[in-house]
């Protein structure tokens, strides 16, 4: 929590906690991209946050993008329980290669190519 995010000795350490990759940090430094961490009261009169955990996303998901959540949905379990690096050894691509490549790659599932794909064919690479 913000307990542990105090702690840390520099911005680095709080984006590691947060679970960011070191590959992916380096990446954005040396792009030349400023990475922030805003903070916001749980509650207001205008919003209620929601926590940034597995419940919280299948929550929103299933709220505001039902047409996705019921394809996520199936793959709940294992995505909360298997490590990226497991789910990325199902692949047949780094993750972090094709998201640098960008939507000029096919591998990278922007909302509608996500949509595209049966789904009987989904797997659990696709979902993540």
């Amino acid at each position: 929590g913000i307990y542990a995010l105090s702690q840390c000795k520099n911005d680095y350490e709080k984006l590691l906690l947060l679970g960011a990759d070191n590959e992916w940090i380096q990446k954005r430094i040396s792009d030349g991209h400023q990475l922030n961490l805003y903070l916001f009261p749980e509650t207001s009169d205008k919003y209620q946050a929601t926590w940034a955990t597995w419940e919280g996303i299948m929550q929103l998901l299933q709220m505001h993008e039902p047409e996705i959540y019921s394809r996520i949905k199936p793959f709940e379990h294992e995505l909360k329980h298997k490590s990226f690096t497991e789910i990325e050894s199902r692949s047949e691509f780094q993750f972090f290669d094709v998201d640098e490549l960008g939507p000029t790659d096919p591998r990278y599932l922007t909302k509608e190519r996500f949509l595209q794909i049966g789904v009987d064919e989904l797997s659990l690479v696709h979902v993540r």
